[in-house]
């Protein structure tokens, strides 16, 4: 019993070329994301180097915990992507309450740089802090099962998802149509997995009953 259930755990959650596209797409979303994130948070606060190491480290540190609690608890992959996708859809509307609330901070941070600080990477976290956490947990969660080569692969197509993202993000996308509609294009993004998923149940479905 003990073996089965060791087996059935290192299972991977998708096959290598599924799971190359998904990370591939997680990766070109986040830093997607991430280019509306830097944005979002120059609109609220000065464009300084360190409101950018503030949002860097608050990705980094919300990935790696949401790294650790998709390692230690079992949560379905369709789950932590419509997560990710409805935290991201929030943020847009919650965009304007967060500017209130940093310029409520703003004038008790004034007086004390170390203060400046904590108070900006407690934005960050807000802002990007969420849709991180569901980064972490998603992309160690499609890369389980897999040997190590495998999973090499997996990073490259995740690397390379990502500075296409960032590329077509700071070029291309948010020049052409904007913050908001960037983050539903990502969010979109998202969820093609979950849509292509569902099409081929309902193929197989339709297939059945046709016979």
């Amino acid at each position: 019993e003990i073996e089965s259930a060791v087996k059935k755990q290192a299972e991977p959650v998708e096959g290598i070329r599924k799971a190359a596209w998904i990370i591939g797409i997680l990766g070109f979303s986040l830093f997607a994301a991430q280019g509306v994130w830097f944005k979002l948070i120059w609109l609220v606060v000065d464009a300084t180097a360190y409101a950018e190491g503030m949002v860097i480290a608050a990705v980094l540190l919300a990935m790696t915990a949401g790294a650790v609690i998709g390692n230690r608890w079992e949560i379905r992959s369709e789950r932590i992507l419509l997560a990710l996708a409805a935290v991201q859809l929030i943020l847009i509307f919650a965009m304007q309450g967060i500017a209130r609330v940093w310029t409520s901070l703003r004038p008790a941070a004034a007086g004390s740089f170390m203060v400046y600080c904590l108070c900006l990477l407690a934005l960050a976290l807000l802002i990007v802090g969420p849709a991180a956490l569901g980064y972490g947990m998603a992309i160690p969660r499609f890369c389980r099962g897999f040997n190590p080569a495998q999973v090499g692969r997996l990073w490259c197509f995740h690397h390379i998802g990502c500075a296409v993202g960032m590329l077509l993000c700071g070029f291309v996308i948010i020049p052409l149509i904007g913050l908001t509609w960037t983050l539903v294009l990502s969010t979109l993004l998202l969820l093609t997995p979950l849509i292509r998923r569902s099409a081929q149940k309902w193929a197989t479905a339709g297939a059945a009953v046709a016979v």
